[in-house]
């Protein structure tokens, strides 16, 4: 978008004034938007909101977050000729809200609609900004009512108002309200658009190249898509959220992880997801195009495997974890295997191939806890390999195997991980998540640069601006023709 001055100040409302939200986004503008918009962004502008009041806390947490507030303010200052505290600030409403016309000339058809706590006040502010503004991109502005409408264009802003609704409208809107019910009820801003008016401009500019396996199925074509940005007592959230046309076949159900209680307590990562039957369909649909068809028998008559079986070992629950080693970190990958010695020999096949296409060699066979351990050498580090209690274990630690057997502490028991989980709100079944520990991963990545000789390379700042962060946790969920994703960043 080129609407340089419209983005610097929502920018500037998002990053100045904390962005707050005391109702759901479905409040301000949305009642006099078209119910048929195809996108809708609101960013809240109440300074004096909880959420204001959360991102201040926040950032209290970081020894240079206060720093970064003075630099954006001058910066913003600076750029717009405007005082924020006698200029800005006092004019100010409850929310921002972008409003797109429609999806063309690459989404440039868009109107901010804001209703000012001071309206003359703003006007003066505009006026004020657009007299400094030399990059010959001035607002122009309307207005409607008690709202003021600005774009780029005074085009935009009389085609708004035409089609402002006398009866339906955003607000009341089912799939809009469906949409911003899955987000949170307090948020810094919250985006909503329409599936298929996405999909025509996918079509229209050709995105995507033609044929079946870019076309998408019943089950796959979004109803909508809609996030949410929000600050919580411990950290912040992302929210996204879809619903499908239709009832997808191949859906993954949530479950809890089995594979997590094989993890040891010392991790730093965490990943668990489960492949269903998405990799056979996704495997068919290729298998239907020319091109891929080719490049899919090339690969087989290289490597002397058939690519379902190898997407057949990401068929069930498939893991992967981290933790710290010498010299670099170890790397574990678990895969619930219901015919363990069947997916044994499909990775014994996949990496005695690529032992042969790299410079690796096979190294000798050991027994770890019962188990028999085999081993491809590379330079610098090796991988083992062995299969045992319905799964299959390849990993980059010497002792891995072992330890995964010893019933030793685990990551499931861990303080750390349980906490990150409560304060993300995550729920023992899910689609899939990944869980990172700041707290202990961080030094293991700064200890990693200076093994390599590149400690220069992180600042100081930066350094001691990360330690405040605590975990991220993200997951994916799903229920009907819904579908969601969260990610919380905790910050201690």
């Amino acid at each position: 978008m080129r609407l340089f001055r419209l983005a610097l100040i929502v920018a500037a409302v998002l990053t100045l004034t904390g962005c707050g939200a005391s109702e759901k986004a479905s409040s301000g503008a949305a009642e006099i938007v078209p119910a048929n918009a195809p996108a809708f962004v609101a960013v809240d502008s109440n300074a004096d909101s909880s959420q204001w009041q959360q991102i201040e806390e926040l950032l209290k947490k970081f020894p240079d977050g206060g720093q970064l507030f003075s630099m954006l303010r001058s910066s913003f200052e600076g750029d717009t000729k405007l005082d924020w505290e006698r200029d800005v600030k006092p004019a100010l409403g409850d929310e921002i809200d972008l409003v797109w016309l429609d999806l063309n000339a690459k989404g440039e058809n868009v109107v901010a609609v804001t209703k000012p706590k001071d309206k003359e006040k703003f006007l003066a502010a505009v006026k004020k900004a657009n007299a400094s503004d030399e990059s010959g991109n001035e607002l122009v502005v309307g207005e409607h009512e008690d709202w003021v409408l600005f774009s780029d264009s005074q085009a935009k802003i009389d085609r708004f108002k035409q089609q402002v609704p006398t009866d339906d409208n955003l607000a009341d809107d089912e799939t809009y309200k469906d949409a911003v019910a899955e987000l949170p009820d307090d948020s810094l801003v919250a985006a909503f658009a329409r599936g298929r008016a996405l999909l025509e401009v996918i079509e229209d500019t050709a995105l995507l190249p033609t044929g079946s396996l870019f076309q998408l199925q019943a089950g796959q074509r979004p109803e909508f898509i809609a996030a949410a940005l929000a600050a919580q007592d411990e950290g912040m959230r992302f929210v996204t959220a879809s619903r499908t046309e239709d009832q997808s076949a191949d859906q993954v159900e949530p479950f809890e992880s089995k594979l997590l209680a094989d993890v040891p307590g010392d991790a730093v990562a965490f990943l668990s997801f489960h492949g269903g039957d998405v990799l056979d369909k996704q495997l068919q649909q290729l298998q239907g195009e020319a091109m891929a068809k080719g490049a899919l028998e090339e690969f087989e008559r290289m490597f002397g495997l058939k690519i379902d079986a190898i997407t057949g070992l990401f068929k069930n629950e498939v893991a992967l974890y981290a933790r710290a080693g010498t010299p670099f970190p170890e790397v574990t990958l678990l895969l619930e295997a219901p015919n363990e010695q069947e997916a044994l020999a499909t990775v014994d096949n996949l990496l005695s191939k690529l032992t042969k296409a790299a410079p690796a060699r096979p190294c000798q066979e050991q027994e770890q806890a019962g188990v028999t351990v085999k081993c491809v050498g590379f330079s610098g580090f090796s991988i083992r390999y062995a299969a045992f209690d319905g799964k299959v274990v390849v990993t980059t630690g010497a002792q891995s195997i072992e330890e995964i057997r010893s019933g030793g502490p685990r990551l499931a028991d861990d303080d750390a991980f349980k906490d990150a989980r409560d304060a993300a709100g995550m729920p023992d079944e899910t689609a899939g998540f990944v869980w990172l520990d700041f707290e202990d991963g961080l030094p293991l990545v700064f200890g990693l640069a200076e093994a390599s000789g590149d400690s220069d390379e992180i600042p100081q700042e930066i350094r001691r601006n990360l330690e405040p962060l605590r975990s991220l946790v993200a997951w994916a969920d799903s229920e009907g023709r819904t579908s969601s994703a969260e990610l919380f960043l905790a910050i201690d």
